[in-house]
């Protein structure tokens, strides 16, 4: 059962002892005793204001006063499970009011973590729903062996030891972050609505310690699992608002420019935790780039990434803990330097975000627009190649075998590389005036036709490599010994990154099939809607795929 409604259940089961002139249980639960057995007909908006009447005049019989310390009562809006937190907010912790009206008064340094913390108490719900510390431990345990396996941004050596002393009462930033952890790994069946309880309860209590405020990386990594939750489940338009809300957050914080922007926090005295900051601020890039990717004319917020940026280290370093001192610097060619499959998803990102700001930037002369186009593919197939290189190289998926199962792959990297490709090529594959590129109808033909047939041969060959990877999302659903497949997709490593292209290269299959160019097309579509079918066992994302392909009539006979 539900945390929530088990909770609730527990609570509905106690009953009035009617009691004259009120029972004990009723005064304490604030409630009004029912003497003739008659059902309440008070609505709950109606309860909800006697509840904060009651909770004021409380406030106003005990409080002294004393001008230091604000008593903040939260009330939940209908539905929600948060009932009543209460908890005091120091005055003195507010040091970064002060830095937001001028954080120059603050120096370079920054503000001291420790005045970054309001004693914000974690409320009883969420407690009830964590559990005691060997249910934590399994919380933890599922989130490194699933979504750390492909978006590795919290260090489990810091969070480790932040559990030897972590207290459910009081530590409210680690309690968010386990209770999101616990969202991201539950697997739903595929008819539940993916706005649970525990969906809600999350979703406010982040709100809360935003409002404390409690800021810190951990709220950062909190609000970036809550992105890929309703990214991975298609919690529109939330997903957006939660992935620019984190992207805010780290401007706030000072993430994106640790050369230039001012920085909240001072800086980190480890390099596990400057590897953290790293990864954790790369991560809401990632979901910058791939939550607009079907928005045509949506924007990105987060800037181009510099040359000199540094890559997340390797995914063995990180997982063991032994941070070099210096990551790769970013660079257009890395061609023979050894990066971890977390760097690679970064560079993909990176190159899908220049082809999103292409697709929206028409300020260039139309030939240079044209040339911006083939520099771009230029870009993206060569990081194609180096990518399905390294998976050859690593065993990851042998592209005519695929039996390998890697722990960690390289597939999203290269799924979100053919999402950047297909963007770019649908601007110039088709130049009749009706389509998305009739912004370019005037460019000179010869120019146009190069790029037009530029765009026609990549898109065949990113809907081959995303069969292929389809076919590696089929293979242990028919040849492996596990018992179902849900327990085999949720260690995928790219289970949220590659639906859009496995969306894009089924409906490019679908406009062949059409045009009778190539009979195999139907074989390949059929291939790449079955993946979408297995990973909306894990995703319901997949499956909103799938219906869009269905009404766009692509899976007919």
């Amino acid at each position: 059962m539900d945390p929530f409604f088990l909770y609730v259940y527990r609570k509905l089961k106690r009953k009035c002892t009617k009691e004259l002139p009120s029972c004990s249980l009723c005064v304490r639960l604030g409630k009004t005793c029912d003497y003739d057995g008659a059902a309440s007909e008070m609505n709950v908006d109606q309860q909800v204001l006697l509840d904060r009447i009651r909770e004021l005049e409380r406030q106003l019989e005990a409080g002294s006063g004393g001008g230091t310390i604000a008593e903040i009562s939260a009330f939940p809006r209908q539905g929600s499970s948060l009932v009543n937190p209460t908890y005091t907010i120091h005055r003195q912790g507010f040091a970064s009011n002060l830095y937001f009206l001028d954080p120059e008064s603050f120096g370079p340094a920054g503000v001291p973590a420790t005045e970054l913390d309001p004693g914000m108490p974690v409320p009883e719900q969420v407690r009830f729903i964590l559990g005691n510390r060997a249910e934590v431990e399994t919380v933890t345990e599922s989130y490194y062996d699933t979504i750390d396996r492909w978006f590795p941004i919290v260090s489990r050596k810091r969070l480790v030891a932040r559990l030897t002393t972590f207290e459910p009462k009081t530590d409210a930033s680690v309690a968010l972050l386990l209770l999101c952890m616990k969202l991201v790994t539950q697997i739903l069946p595929h008819d539940e609505n993916p706005r649970t309880g525990l969906y809600w309860i999350c979703h406010q209590f982040l709100m809360q310690v935003e409002g404390a405020p409690l800021l810190s990386l951990t709220l950062l990594q909190a609000t970036a699992l809550m992105a890929i939750y309703e990214i991975g489940h298609g919690i529109w338009p939330a997903a957006i608002l939660t992935v620019g809300n984190a992207v805010r957050l780290g401007h706030i914080m000072g993430l994106h420019d640790r050369d230039n922007a001012h920085q909240l926090f001072r800086a980190n005295s480890t390099l596990t935790g400057r590897e953290e900051e790293r990864r954790t601020w790369w991560g809401v890039v990632v979901l910058d780039r791939i939550v607009t990717m079907g928005t045509y004319d949506g924007s990105i917020l987060t800037a181009d990434v510099r040359n000199h940026e540094l890559l997340p280290c390797t995914d063995s370093d990180w997982d063991s803990g032994n941070i070099a001192p210096f990551g790769h610097a970013f660079a257009s060619d890395l061609t023979g330097i050894q990066i971890g499959h977390w760097a690679q998803v970064c560079q993909a990102a990176h190159a899908l975000g220049c082809v999103q700001r292409h697709r929206v930037d028409e300020g260039h002369a139309k030939n240079s627009r044209l040339d911006e186009a083939q520099q771009l593919d230029r870009t993206l197939v060569s990081l194609a190649a180096s990518l399905l290189a390294d998976m050859k190289q690593r065993g990851d998926m042998a592209i005519n075998d695929p039996k390998q199962t890697g722990s960690r792959s390289s597939v999203d990297a290269i799924a979100l590389c053919c999402s950047a490709r297909f963007l770019l090529y649908e601007l110039y594959a088709c130049n009749d005036g009706k389509s998305n590129i009739s912004r370019v109808s005037s460019f000179p033909s010869g120019q146009e036709a190069v790029m037009q047939r530029i765009s026609l041969q990549g898109i065949n060959e990113c809907v081959n490599i995303m069969h292929q990877i389809a076919l590696r999302l089929l293979e242990p659903q028919q040849h492996s010994t596990r018992q179902s497949p849900e327990s085999y997709i949720t260690y995928h490593a790219g289970s949220i990154f590659v639906t859009h292209a496995l969306y894009w290269a089924a409906s490019e299959c679908s406009w062949i099939v059409k045009e009778g160019i190539n009979a195999a097309a139907a074989r390949v579509m059929g291939d790449l809607v079955k993946a979408l079918h297995l990973l909306n066992d894990r995703w319901h994302r997949a499956g909103d795929y799938i219906k869009l392909l269905e009404r766009e009539e692509t899976l007919s006979d």
